[in-house]
């Protein structure tokens, strides 16, 4: 993964996270365009540019007692600058060092790579794979472990993926 790329993505997740979590005075800009089943997508204008973003939060989290904050998974999209679908996930705990991620979508699986509490897709061949896994499955699980070494399993519903993906990637409308 090139450093710009490692870049973009580690600010992107840290905006769109920040933009959930923010206060409606501070997400200034940041509107729901729509909701698809189990997925909603946003749009966001302002620094360092526009971006639209789907994002759903696990419907199973195991073990349910881990110490963590909200999980999200995103597919985000920079127009401007080309990018259509980057994918990154939110785990809502520190990861062990070198830490890799799994998500699984029927017989698919894709390994992410770990930094800090978040998991990004190293190369964009696999991550339009993901993105079309995604759009083809029922549900899809994201293995990590917490920095402590406990194995976390979230399972994502990917009932409305295709329709959000399809308006975010159409111009996030």
């Amino acid at each position: 993964m090139s450093i710009n790329r490692t870049v973009l993505a580690t600010l992107t997740t840290l905006a769109v996270f920040a933009v959930l979590i923010s206060s409606p005075a501070s997400a200034q800009g940041t509107n729901v365009v729509k909701a698809f089943s189990a997925w909603t997508l946003y749009s966001h204008k302002g620094s360092p540019g526009d971006i639209c973003f789907i994002t759903s939060q696990p419907r199973e989290t195991k073990p349910a007692d881990v110490q963590r904050e909200r999980a999200y998974f995103y597919v985000s999209s920079w127009r401007k600058d080309g990018i259509r679908s980057q994918v990154s996930v939110l785990l809502g705990y520190d990861l062990v060092d070198q830490a890799s991620i799994t998500v699984t979508i029927g017989s698919k699986s894709f390994k992410l790579f770990a930094k800090n509490d978040k998991g990004f897709v190293g190369d964009a061949t696999n991550e339009l794979q993901l993105v079309d896994a995604m759009k083809r499955g029922n549900f899809m699980t994201v293995k990590a472990k917490t920095k402590d070494g406990t194995e976390t399993i979230d399972t994502y519903s990917l009932i409305g993926a295709t329709a959000a993906v399809n308006s975010l990637t159409g111009g996030c409308s």
